[in-house]
């Protein structure tokens, strides 16, 4: 189903800059970016937003900072539906180097911390707010993060104004444990259900069917319906 309520982000060129101090070529950022116009994404993460004090350039491409001339190099004004956004490290930008949102053609930037650097986060998240952009935290290797401290980044965020908060497993570390009790309104993510119908390369319309019923969590019969299913075709 659709739900328009959930937006698509691409980070091909800021996460994949990983992988090569983000020196890509323009004409791989176009690219990029006239894909994701052509898909229908909401969100093309660009880069990130560093200042030149943090990295070289000799060492590093123009999508570890963001300049708004290399921007509009590659998408001009941006007179598309996609908004462009780019990710801010704690520590490895100043709050100075951020230009107002009306003279970028950046629309969003996501602030990204560790547990222990939230109040620098939300201050920086709230100072990107004042400069009018949109604006989200991403609390970083969450896997990391005991109970009881991300609860308290929890209610530190929900005290802020930041509308829109990421937690992150950044190393893949996390157990379905983890995150079971963060599925408790939204069946999102792997659910046995969705398994069996992949397993069985059928469409996950019965899955979701039998989600929302009351025999969602009986996994037995839903696997001997299916069956059934299959020898009847």
């Amino acid at each position: 189903m659709y739900r328009k309520e959930i937006k698509v982000m691409d980070c091909t060129v800021r996460d994949g800059g990983l992988m090569n101090n983000w020196q890509f070529s323009d004409d791989f950022v176009r690219a990029v970016y006239q894909a994701c116009v052509q898909a229908g994404i909401d969100y093309m993460e660009i880069g990130y937003k560093s200042s030149e004090s943090a990295f070289s350039r000799d060492e590093v491409g123009p999508w570890k900072f963001c300049d708004d001339k290399d921007i509009r190099r590659v998408v001009g004004s941006n007179k598309t539906a996609l908004k462009l956004s780019a990710m801010a490290d704690i520590g490895r930008i100043d709050p100075g180097d951020i230009p107002p949102a009306k003279d970028s053609v950046i629309d969003m930037l996501r602030v990204a911390c560790y547990v222990h650097q939230i109040d620098k986060g939300i201050a920086l998240a709230e100072h990107c707010i004042d400069k009018g952009y949109e604006v989200c935290i991403n609390l970083m290797a969450v896997s990391k993060v005991n109970e009881m401290d991300l609860d308290q980044a929890l209610q530190d965020v929900a005290k802020s104004r930041v509308p829109i908060f990421y937690v992150v497993d950044s190393f893949g570390s996390m157990y379905c444990e983890n995150i079971q009790h963060l599925q408790q309104e939204i069946s999102w993510g792997y659910h046995m259900p969705y398994m069996i119908t992949g397993a069985l390369n059928e469409h996950p319309r019965s899955a979701i069917k039998w989600m929302s019923s009351e025999k969602k969590d009986d996994f037995v019969a839903f696997m001997k319906e299916m069956h059934d299913y299959e020898l009847l075709e």
